[in-house]
Protein backbone atom coordinates (compact mmCIF):
# COMPACT_ATOMS: atom_id res chain seq x y z
CA UNK A 1 0.00 0.00 0.00
CA UNK A 2 1.54 3.38 -1.45
CA UNK A 3 -1.50 6.00 -0.42
CA UNK A 4 -0.55 9.50 -1.75
CA UNK A 5 0.08 11.88 1.23
CA UNK A 6 -0.63 15.34 0.98
CA UNK A 7 1.43 17.75 3.04
CA UNK A 8 -0.03 20.95 3.72
CA UNK A 9 2.48 24.05 4.76
CA UNK A 10 1.29 27.77 5.42
CA UNK A 11 3.87 30.11 4.54
CA UNK A 12 4.51 33.43 5.74
CA UNK A 13 7.08 35.34 6.41
CA UNK A 14 9.55 32.80 7.27
CA UNK A 15 12.23 32.67 4.36
CA UNK A 16 15.78 32.28 6.48
CA UNK A 17 13.62 28.62 7.66
CA UNK A 18 11.53 27.86 4.52
CA UNK A 19 14.62 25.76 2.83
CA UNK A 20 14.83 23.52 5.67
CA UNK A 21 11.59 22.83 6.26
CA UNK A 22 10.77 21.93 2.34
CA UNK A 23 13.76 20.21 2.24
CA UNK A 24 12.89 17.69 5.04
CA UNK A 25 9.96 16.94 3.02
CA UNK A 26 10.92 16.52 -0.26
CA UNK A 27 13.76 14.09 1.11
CA UNK A 28 11.61 12.10 3.23
CA UNK A 29 11.81 8.56 1.97
CA UNK A 30 8.51 7.72 1.41
CA UNK A 31 7.99 9.20 -2.34
CA UNK A 32 4.41 9.43 -2.58
CA UNK A 33 3.57 12.62 -1.77
CA UNK A 34 2.12 15.81 -2.92
CA UNK A 35 3.63 19.12 -1.42
CA UNK A 36 1.64 21.92 -1.30
CA UNK A 37 3.22 25.29 -0.29
CA UNK A 38 0.25 28.19 0.62
CA UNK A 39 2.33 31.37 0.08
CA UNK A 40 0.29 33.41 2.23
CA UNK A 41 0.50 36.90 0.49
CA UNK A 42 3.86 36.61 2.22
CA UNK A 43 5.95 39.90 1.45
CA UNK A 44 9.43 38.65 1.98
CA UNK A 45 10.84 36.22 -0.52
CA UNK A 46 9.06 33.15 0.04
CA UNK A 47 7.15 33.12 -3.28
CA UNK A 48 10.07 33.13 -5.10
CA UNK A 49 11.23 30.76 -3.22
CA UNK A 50 8.54 28.46 -3.69
CA UNK A 51 8.12 29.26 -7.40
CA UNK A 52 11.85 27.55 -7.81
CA UNK A 53 11.34 24.61 -5.49
CA UNK A 54 7.98 23.83 -8.06
CA UNK A 55 10.42 23.84 -10.87
CA UNK A 56 12.39 21.06 -9.45
CA UNK A 57 10.22 18.98 -8.46
CA UNK A 58 6.54 18.01 -9.54
CA UNK A 59 5.07 16.87 -6.80
CA UNK A 60 4.99 20.61 -5.70
CA UNK A 61 2.25 22.85 -5.99
CA UNK A 62 2.32 26.15 -5.07
CA UNK A 63 -1.28 28.60 -4.33
CA UNK A 64 0.15 31.99 -4.02
CA UNK A 65 -3.08 33.88 -2.41
CA UNK A 66 -3.87 37.25 0.04
CA UNK A 67 -2.86 36.95 3.59
CA UNK A 68 -5.63 35.53 5.43
CA UNK A 69 -3.90 34.13 8.44
CA UNK A 70 -2.76 30.53 9.51
CA UNK A 71 -6.11 28.85 9.20
CA UNK A 72 -7.22 30.22 6.06
CA UNK A 73 -3.62 28.88 5.03
CA UNK A 74 -4.73 25.36 5.85
CA UNK A 75 -7.86 24.94 4.69
CA UNK A 76 -6.96 26.56 1.17
CA UNK A 77 -4.02 23.62 0.80
CA UNK A 78 -6.90 21.26 2.54
CA UNK A 79 -9.38 22.28 -0.59
CA UNK A 80 -6.80 21.65 -2.95
CA UNK A 81 -5.13 18.09 -1.26
CA UNK A 82 -6.30 14.87 -3.16
CA UNK A 83 -4.21 12.72 -1.12
CA UNK A 84 -5.49 9.90 1.25
CA UNK A 85 -3.86 11.41 3.84
CA UNK A 86 -3.01 14.64 5.19
CA UNK A 87 0.34 16.18 7.34
CA UNK A 88 0.37 19.57 8.05
CA UNK A 89 3.90 21.45 8.63
CA UNK A 90 4.85 25.01 9.70
CA UNK A 91 6.69 26.70 7.70
CA UNK A 92 9.31 27.53 10.37
CA UNK A 93 9.20 23.71 11.71
CA UNK A 94 10.95 21.05 9.52
CA UNK A 95 10.82 16.89 9.91
CA UNK A 96 13.59 15.16 11.73
CA UNK A 97 13.60 11.53 10.36
CA UNK A 98 13.77 11.02 6.68
CA UNK A 99 12.01 8.10 7.52
CA UNK A 100 9.11 9.67 9.61
CA UNK A 101 6.73 9.35 6.71
CA UNK A 102 7.41 5.91 5.90
CA UNK A 103 7.03 4.94 9.34
CA UNK A 104 3.73 6.68 9.99
CA UNK A 105 2.43 4.39 6.75
CA UNK A 106 3.59 1.32 8.26
CA UNK A 107 1.80 1.85 11.42
CA UNK A 108 -1.09 2.88 9.33
CA UNK A 109 -0.95 -0.11 7.15
CA UNK A 110 -0.38 -2.57 10.31
CA UNK A 111 -3.48 -0.93 12.16
CA UNK A 112 -5.52 -2.02 9.58
CA UNK A 113 -7.83 -4.89 8.91
CA UNK A 114 -10.33 -6.15 6.34
CA UNK A 115 -13.06 -3.90 7.90
CA UNK A 116 -11.34 -1.11 10.19
CA UNK A 117 -9.68 1.77 8.86
CA UNK A 118 -7.88 3.60 10.86
CA UNK A 119 -8.35 7.54 10.90
CA UNK A 120 -5.56 9.17 12.89
CA UNK A 121 -1.67 8.56 13.95
CA UNK A 122 0.04 11.00 15.57
CA UNK A 123 3.63 11.15 16.50
CA UNK A 124 5.93 13.11 19.08
CA UNK A 125 8.03 16.13 18.60
CA UNK A 126 11.34 18.05 19.88
CA UNK A 127 10.87 21.50 20.59
CA UNK A 128 14.08 23.88 19.63
CA UNK A 129 14.09 27.08 21.40
CA UNK A 130 16.91 29.52 21.94
CA UNK A 131 19.39 27.84 24.09
CA UNK A 132 17.41 24.40 25.03
CA UNK A 133 16.20 20.71 23.25
CA UNK A 134 13.17 19.50 24.90
CA UNK A 135 12.33 16.32 23.64
CA UNK A 136 8.74 14.73 24.50
CA UNK A 137 9.15 11.52 25.21
CA UNK A 138 5.63 9.11 25.62
CA UNK A 139 4.74 5.83 24.97
CA UNK A 140 1.72 6.51 22.99
CA UNK A 141 1.29 3.48 21.04
CA UNK A 142 1.02 1.39 24.55
CA UNK A 143 -1.32 4.06 26.27
CA UNK A 144 -3.66 3.86 22.87
CA UNK A 145 -6.08 0.73 22.74
CA UNK A 146 -7.55 1.42 18.76
CA UNK A 147 -10.65 0.20 19.29
CA UNK A 148 -11.82 2.03 22.57
CA UNK A 149 -11.22 5.68 21.92
CA UNK A 150 -13.20 6.68 25.08
CA UNK A 151 -10.38 5.40 27.31
CA UNK A 152 -7.56 6.32 25.19
CA UNK A 153 -8.28 9.75 25.34
CA UNK A 154 -8.45 9.58 29.10
CA UNK A 155 -5.25 7.97 29.16
CA UNK A 156 -3.62 10.51 27.41
CA UNK A 157 -4.79 13.51 29.33
CA UNK A 158 -4.33 11.48 32.60
CA UNK A 159 -0.41 11.81 31.79
CA UNK A 160 -0.40 14.77 29.68
CA UNK A 161 0.35 13.11 26.57
CA UNK A 162 -2.68 14.76 24.98
CA UNK A 163 -1.74 15.93 21.69
CA UNK A 164 -3.42 19.46 20.63
CA UNK A 165 -1.19 20.25 17.51
CA UNK A 166 -2.36 19.76 14.24
CA UNK A 167 1.14 19.58 13.21
CA UNK A 168 1.22 16.31 15.14
CA UNK A 169 -1.07 13.91 12.97
CA UNK A 170 -0.87 11.89 9.94
CA UNK A 171 -5.26 12.33 9.25
CA UNK A 172 -7.43 10.59 6.67
CA UNK A 173 -8.22 13.72 4.42
CA UNK A 174 -12.09 12.11 3.84
CA UNK A 175 -12.79 12.85 7.03
CA UNK A 176 -12.44 16.18 7.60
CA UNK A 177 -13.77 16.95 3.75
CA UNK A 178 -16.68 15.10 4.45
CA UNK A 179 -17.45 16.48 8.03
CA UNK A 180 -16.17 20.41 6.65
CA UNK A 181 -13.66 19.92 9.34
CA UNK A 182 -11.26 23.31 8.70
CA UNK A 183 -10.14 25.77 10.66
CA UNK A 184 -11.75 29.16 12.21
CA UNK A 185 -10.02 31.61 10.25
CA UNK A 186 -9.13 34.54 12.57
CA UNK A 187 -8.91 32.08 15.70
CA UNK A 188 -5.48 32.22 17.50
CA UNK A 189 -4.69 28.57 19.46
CA UNK A 190 -7.09 27.34 16.84
CA UNK A 191 -5.63 23.72 16.97
CA UNK A 192 -7.25 23.63 20.39
CA UNK A 193 -10.12 23.88 19.28
CA UNK A 194 -10.24 22.19 15.69
CA UNK A 195 -8.74 19.12 18.18
CA UNK A 196 -11.88 19.17 19.87
CA UNK A 197 -13.68 18.39 16.55
CA UNK A 198 -11.73 16.17 15.24
CA UNK A 199 -11.77 13.62 18.25
CA UNK A 200 -15.51 14.14 18.41
CA UNK A 201 -15.51 12.40 14.81
CA UNK A 202 -12.86 10.08 14.62
CA UNK A 203 -13.97 6.49 15.04
CA UNK A 204 -9.96 5.41 16.09
CA UNK A 205 -6.58 6.56 16.50
CA UNK A 206 -2.74 4.92 16.69
CA UNK A 207 0.46 6.61 17.43
CA UNK A 208 4.10 5.96 16.69
CA UNK A 209 6.53 6.35 19.74
CA UNK A 210 9.11 8.65 17.65
CA UNK A 211 9.79 12.60 17.78
CA UNK A 212 9.58 12.93 13.86
CA UNK A 213 8.31 16.74 14.27
CA UNK A 214 10.82 19.68 14.77
CA UNK A 215 9.46 22.22 16.55
CA UNK A 216 11.25 25.82 16.59
CA UNK A 217 9.86 28.10 19.09
CA UNK A 218 10.97 31.36 18.19
CA UNK A 219 10.28 34.94 19.36
CA UNK A 220 7.84 36.35 17.54
CA UNK A 221 5.94 33.71 16.21
CA UNK A 222 2.43 33.26 16.98
CA UNK A 223 2.66 30.86 19.32
CA UNK A 224 4.63 32.99 21.56
CA UNK A 225 2.26 35.89 22.39
CA UNK A 226 -0.74 36.34 24.40
CA UNK A 227 -2.61 39.30 23.71
CA UNK A 228 -6.28 40.52 24.41
CA UNK A 229 -7.43 38.87 21.22
CA UNK A 230 -5.79 35.56 22.52
CA UNK A 231 -7.37 35.74 25.63
CA UNK A 232 -10.52 36.11 23.70
CA UNK A 233 -10.17 33.61 21.53
CA UNK A 234 -9.82 31.23 24.54
CA UNK A 235 -12.56 32.29 26.13
CA UNK A 236 -14.62 31.57 22.69
CA UNK A 237 -13.44 28.25 23.22
CA UNK A 238 -14.21 27.36 26.74
CA UNK A 239 -17.55 28.90 26.18
CA UNK A 240 -17.96 27.21 22.90
CA UNK A 241 -17.15 23.86 24.18
CA UNK A 242 -18.75 23.71 27.58
CA UNK A 243 -22.30 25.01 26.17
CA UNK A 244 -21.88 21.75 23.24
CA UNK A 245 -20.80 19.11 25.81
CA UNK A 246 -23.93 20.36 28.25
CA UNK A 247 -26.29 19.97 25.09
CA UNK A 248 -24.82 17.59 22.76
CA UNK A 249 -25.49 13.93 23.85
CA UNK A 250 -23.57 12.35 20.93
CA UNK A 251 -20.48 13.70 23.38
CA UNK A 252 -21.46 11.67 26.08
CA UNK A 253 -19.02 9.39 26.05
CA UNK A 254 -16.03 11.40 25.81
CA UNK A 255 -17.55 14.30 28.05
CA UNK A 256 -14.95 13.60 30.93
CA UNK A 257 -12.00 13.89 28.37
CA UNK A 258 -13.38 16.52 26.65
CA UNK A 259 -13.85 18.74 30.47
CA UNK A 260 -10.39 17.53 31.08
CA UNK A 261 -9.24 18.96 28.14
CA UNK A 262 -10.65 22.33 28.49
CA UNK A 263 -9.38 22.63 32.36
CA UNK A 264 -6.10 22.14 30.75
CA UNK A 265 -6.53 24.56 28.24
CA UNK A 266 -7.50 27.13 31.08
CA UNK A 267 -5.32 26.59 33.10
CA UNK A 268 -2.40 26.81 30.36
CA UNK A 269 -3.97 30.42 29.59
CA UNK A 270 -5.09 31.70 33.00
CA UNK A 271 -1.50 32.70 34.07
CA UNK A 272 -0.98 34.47 31.19
CA UNK A 273 -3.52 37.43 32.35
CA UNK A 274 -0.86 38.44 34.58
CA UNK A 275 1.51 39.25 31.73
CA UNK A 276 -1.52 41.59 29.88
CA UNK A 277 -1.12 45.37 30.77
CA UNK A 278 -2.41 46.45 33.88
CA UNK A 279 -5.54 48.31 32.57
CA UNK A 280 -6.78 45.19 31.14
CA UNK A 281 -6.03 42.38 33.91
CA UNK A 282 -9.17 43.13 36.03
CA UNK A 283 -11.69 43.28 32.89
CA UNK A 284 -9.70 38.80 31.98
CA UNK A 285 -9.46 37.79 35.48
CA UNK A 286 -13.13 38.44 35.83
CA UNK A 287 -14.26 37.19 32.45
CA UNK A 288 -11.95 33.75 32.83
CA UNK A 289 -13.17 33.61 36.46
CA UNK A 290 -16.61 32.30 35.09
CA UNK A 291 -14.82 28.96 33.86
CA UNK A 292 -12.53 28.19 37.23
CA UNK A 293 -15.30 25.50 38.04
CA UNK A 294 -13.26 23.35 35.04
CA UNK A 295 -10.65 22.37 37.97
CA UNK A 296 -12.82 19.96 39.00
CA UNK A 297 -11.90 18.20 36.31
CA UNK A 298 -8.09 17.22 36.79
CA UNK A 299 -7.39 14.80 34.67
CA UNK A 300 -4.29 16.26 33.70
CA UNK A 301 -1.53 16.37 36.50
CA UNK A 302 -0.81 20.86 35.74
CA UNK A 303 -4.66 20.87 36.45
CA UNK A 304 -4.45 19.04 39.15
CA UNK A 305 -1.77 21.45 40.16
CA UNK A 306 -3.34 24.67 39.73
CA UNK A 307 -6.35 23.19 41.54
CA UNK A 308 -4.63 23.02 44.72
CA UNK A 309 -2.69 25.86 44.08
CA UNK A 310 -6.13 27.47 44.01
CA UNK A 311 -7.09 25.83 47.08
CA UNK A 312 -4.71 27.02 48.93
CA UNK A 313 -4.44 30.97 47.47
CA UNK A 314 -7.66 31.81 46.02
CA UNK A 315 -8.57 32.92 42.53
CA UNK A 316 -6.12 36.52 42.10
CA UNK A 317 -3.40 34.95 43.99
CA UNK A 318 -3.26 32.26 41.49
CA UNK A 319 -3.49 34.23 38.67
CA UNK A 320 -0.03 36.12 39.82
CA UNK A 321 1.86 33.08 40.75
CA UNK A 322 1.01 30.94 37.58
CA UNK A 323 2.16 34.82 35.98
CA UNK A 324 5.51 34.59 37.66
CA UNK A 325 5.47 30.96 36.55
CA UNK A 326 5.43 31.78 33.00
CA UNK A 327 7.62 35.23 33.18
CA UNK A 328 10.31 32.40 34.66
CA UNK A 329 10.01 29.91 32.88
CA UNK A 330 10.56 32.10 28.97
CA UNK A 331 13.71 33.51 30.95
CA UNK A 332 14.90 30.24 31.32
CA UNK A 333 14.34 28.51 27.83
Amino acid sequence: MQPLISVIVPIYKVEQYLSECVDSILQQSYENLEVILVDDGSPDSCPEICDRYAVTDNRIKVIHKPNGGLSDARNTGLKAATGEYILFIDSDDYWIDKNAIKKLIEKLVNSRTRSFQCDLVFFGRTTFSSNKIFEQSADYANKININDKTHSLEVLLRDADFIPSACQKLIRRSLLIENSLFFKSGLLSEDYDWSLQLYSLIKSFTAVNENFYGYRKREGSITQSFSPKHADDILYILEKWTKRLETDSLLNEVAESYYGFLAYIYCCSLGSIALMPNKMQGEYRSKYKKYRGLLKYDLNPKVAKVKKLYSLLGYNLTVRALGYYINHRSKNN
